[in-house]
């Protein structure tokens, strides 16, 4: 009988332990005032699209603009999402065709979705052949990065990651998955 006891009031303790933090998140996500801001944006035809979040202020880093440099010679349309803010001399409109700045209220995930909010009112996913989802947390080596690109891009397989994660259960690192156009376009 003791076991029985001591097992309902460990669920009650873990209820009240959860239900203390549900109503911490909700509080906040309530009183968090929610901004995206699309800076400036260009024309999408068709082609491969790079979704990268960022969390940059001021200048955007080395290794991202070199990652950047890169898409751009191989044709690709970049859509930036910034929880922070570059200056305004450093957006760098010769290598994000969309830059969006939008509060930090769901880290990258917030900024994946802003950005796939905004492929879909903007009929990107319509002709876009290829997804690249990434976020600055991946430091980019000059060295071979033209070959890294290649590989998420230029590949018949439907999702691709650059890492596999077997951490609870196995998943695709969500900081950098390539998207075939189907899947993409694909209407529920």
């Amino acid at each position: 009988m003791k076991k029985y006891f001591s097992g309902i009031f460990e669920i009650f303790i873990k209820s009240l332990y959860y239900s203390y933090y549900i109503f911490l998140s909700e509080k906040e996500r309530w009183t968090t005032k929610r901004v995206s801001n699309i800076v400036y944006e260009k024309p999408f035809v068709s082609g491969k699209v790079m979704l990268i979040a960022l969390y940059e202020k001021t200048n955007l880093r080395s290794d991202t603009v070199e990652l950047l440099m890169e898409a751009k010679r191989k044709g690709v349309f970049v859509i930036a999402v910034n929880t922070l803010k570059v200056s305004n001399d450093n957006h760098r409109s010769d290598l994000i065709d969309v830059y969006i700045e939008k509060d930090n209220f769901g880290r990258d995930f917030g900024s994946y979705k802003a950005g796939f909010k905004y492929i879909e009112n903007k009929g990107i996913a319509d002709t876009c052949e290829r997804l690249l989802i990434i976020n600055d947390s991946v430091f980019f080596s000059k060295r071979g990065l033209g070959k890294f690109l290649n590989d998420l891009f230029e590949t018949n397989i439907e999702v691709l990651g650059a890492t596999e994660n077997r951490e609870i259960s196995y998943h695709l690192g969500s900081f950098c998955i390539s998207i075939s156009g189907n899947i993409v376009k694909y209407k529920r």
